[in-house]
């Protein structure tokens, strides 16, 4: 199994014909055709469920689909930290950033550095946490941005200021309406509310309630906050999130209340994994990083 031969394969997924993926990829259907049937004897599965007028993959396939998809960018961004130069005057740096971070303090960060990189490019994915550090394991990231807590003796860490956790609430709803731009925690306890998917997230969160004697109503768990602002907009629940999130907020019927008795806060934080190469690129943006931080 090789690279070519995924690419193959992939193409034949999307097209979901393999006459259509010949012809895409510039070549005779019988040599596809073959290609696949080796691909499947190595593997020792059926890929493709073949029909008249397309053909489908099976459980094996969509398997192999998404581990090709993360080889082949594996692959691609390895032949790029390779001809990066030493100076780390140019290069990619692929970053993997929770949405309040990407849509706060990473665009100031990232201004910054381009002033005296500017031919540095960069390669933004946004993900919960838990997501995040995957990307990180599997080497298709350079860097993530998580939210605390996260597993110390995995990675390397840079700490961004801490900010106060709120609640979104429509307006029209019971706490929407009261008055001031704070809200005791309790207070929840009596909504459905939505919190972030992230596992350790979810448990501090549930935590906090337990804090103070109340048990929360988890409704929905969301790994985007837009989806959260939705349900908070049809009036299904109140959204817990970090205060960047008003960066993305721009839904009128929405209030945002700080939480208070007892306040809460984290931080966002640079993370890389332990005794990894990083190139020059990475190097000098968190060299970049740690200035504006002082």
């Amino acid at each position: 199994m090789d690279i070519r031969v995924l690419q193959y394969f992939l193409t034949i997924a999307e097209e979901e014909n393999i006459t259509r993926a010949a012809e895409k990829l510039n070549m005779s259907q019988p040599p596809l055709s073959r290609q696949i049937q080796q691909l499947e004897n190595e593997l020792g599965v059926m890929l493709f469920e073949r029909g008249r007028r397309k053909i489908q993959l099976t459980e094996a396939g969509y398997f192999l689909k998404n581990r090709s998809l993360e080889i082949i960018e594996l692959v691609s961004r390895t032949k790029a930290q390779i001809r990066d130069r030493c100076d780390g005057a140019s290069g990619t740096i692929a970053i993997g950033s929770i949405e309040t971070a990407s849509s706060s303090v990473l665009p100031l960060l990232i201004a910054q550095y381009k002033k005296s990189y500017p031919k540095v490019s960069f390669d933004i994915w946004n993900g919960n946490s838990d997501d995040i550090m995957e990307r990180l394991d599997k080497g298709l990231i350079d860097l993530g941005i998580v939210r605390e807590t996260f597993n110390s003796q995995r990675y390397e860490s840079i700490w961004l200021p801490k900010e106060p956790w709120v609640v979104l609430l429509h307006r029209e709803t019971r706490l929407g309406q009261l008055p001031g731009n704070e809200i005791d925690l309790a207070a929840l306890a009596q909504e459905p509310i939505i919190i972030p998917s992230a596992t350790a997230r979810g448990e501090e969160i549930r935590q906090w309630f337990h804090s103070v004697g109340v048990t929360p109503q988890v409704f929905c768990v969301y790994n985007a906050l837009l989806s959260a602002i939705v349900l908070v907009r049809e009036k299904t629940g109140a959204a817990l999130c970090p205060s960047s999130a008003q960066n993305i907020l721009s839904d009128k019927a929405i209030v945002c209340k700080t939480i208070i008795h007892p306040s809460v806060a984290s931080s966002p934080v640079f993370i890389w994994k332990k005794y990894k190469y990083l190139p020059a690129a990475v190097t000098n943006f968190l060299q970049s990083v740690k200035k504006s931080l002082q």
